[in-house]
């Protein structure tokens, strides 16, 4: 086992931010902090916004949302409210690509050699580890955030990447 840093073994980006008049009743899915799920780690789709597809080819890469991303909210609650608190993950398991809204954020740029990515997933959807991104939050109450740069500041005790795809493939 060792200790890493998240930030100097991945990335964490903010979404996009799309002007309010830029949503339609159909067209490419946005993932925003509300459809991150809580409890099941998943995409909540009740509440989902749409833009017109052609923002698909207008923005850049990282803003695109593909089957097996990591997402984590950027704001929420502080941890006194549970169901909505600041450092929710999902695991985007839709075979369809959906664009990042701001203040939802992405793991990206993952070293290999340091995490399995099923792996990380579930560390970072561990009780320890979502309390230590609530406990970072900072503003009002009902608005809590934490920067892409508080979360890639968290230190993760993992085995080697080997034992790791054994317990994601268990997990």
């Amino acid at each position: 086992m060792k200790l890493v840093e998240l930030g100097k073994n991945a990335k964490i980006i903010s979404g996009y931010a799309f002007k309010s008049e830029s949503f339609t009743d159909n067209g490419t899915p946005v993932i925003k902090i509300s459809n991150i799920g809580l409890g099941d780690m998943r995409i909540e789709e009740s509440n989902t916004q749409y833009v017109e597809n052609e923002y698909l080819d207008k923005l850049d890469e990282k803003f695109k949302v593909s089957f097996g991303d990591i997402l984590i909210s950027l704001t929420g609650s502080h941890i006194t409210q549970p169901n909505s608190v600041v450092g929710r993950v999902a695991l985007y398991k839709e075979p369809f690509i959906s664009l990042l809204n701001q203040r939802a954020g992405k793991v990206i740029s993952i070293d290999k050699t340091v995490f399995n990515k099923r792996f990380l997933f579930y560390i970072l959807s561990s009780d320890s580890v979502r309390t230590t991104i609530a406990l970072m939050a900072y503003g009002a109450a009902s608005q809590a955030n934490v920067s892409p740069k508080d979360v890639e500041r968290i230190k993760l005790l993992v085995p080697i990447v080997e034992q790791q795809q054994k317990i994601a493939a268990i997990l």
